[in-house]
């Protein structure tokens, strides 16, 4: 089941890529001259590829978001919004929790792939935006109407995201030292 979970939050995150890559291509190139008749009998196979690259692009983004947002996230020992350093570091806090606690595992792993996905999801949905901004202003043209509420909706949509991603890293955190803190006292 955790396997599954994880292969699901990478498709999800390879989707956000593909969707930020289309609307990319497709403000630089005129999709119009593209004939989409020719993919009709092509459903199956391209449905099976879209999860395959997908799958692929979620895994390495995932890693570039990770490496992006690591000094914000869980390599450093002292986490400036948690006013406290952790007692261990959180990756020999989860080897701990999962070799001596597996049950206790399942929920640090939870918040640990929510927050995978959030963070990833930060950056994909301001790349979709931003593509999005730039196709429409480019087809329907520019009005300061248009720019703002364009601009309001993208902002609010990243702010969102940007919220929920550090809503869900402290939880993580909290969970994560408490957690290990209470199977190292029942060590003793």
């Amino acid at each position: 089941m955790k396997t599954t979970s994880l292969i699901i939050e990478f498709v999800i995150i390879g989707f956000q890529v593909i969707i930020w890559i289309i609307l990319a291509l497709i403000s630089i190139w005129e999709y119009k001259s593209f004939n989409f008749d020719i993919l009709k009998d092509w459903t199956a196979p391209l449905t099976l590829a879209t999860i395959g690259v997908s799958y692929t692009f979620g895994i390495m983004f995932d890693s570039f978001t990770a490496s992006l947002f690591a000094p914000w996230s869980y390599q450093s020992k002292k986490v400036f919004w948690l006013k406290r350093t952790f007692p261990e570091s959180p990756s020999k806090m989860r080897a701990h929790i999962m070799i001596n606690h597996p049950e206790a595992y399942k929920d640090v792993e939870l918040k640990y792939n929510q927050n995978r996905l959030l963070r990833s999801s930060i950056l994909n949905i301001f790349l979709i935006c931003f593509f999005a901004i730039y196709y429409y202003l480019k087809t329907y043209g520019i009005s300061p109407l248009k720019i703002a509420v364009i601009l309001v909706l993208s902002g609010s949509f990243i702010l969102i995201t940007v919220t929920s991603w550090y809503s869900t890293l402290k939880g993580y955190y909290f969970n994560l030292t408490h957690i290990y803190e209470s199977a190292m006292e029942s060590r003793e």
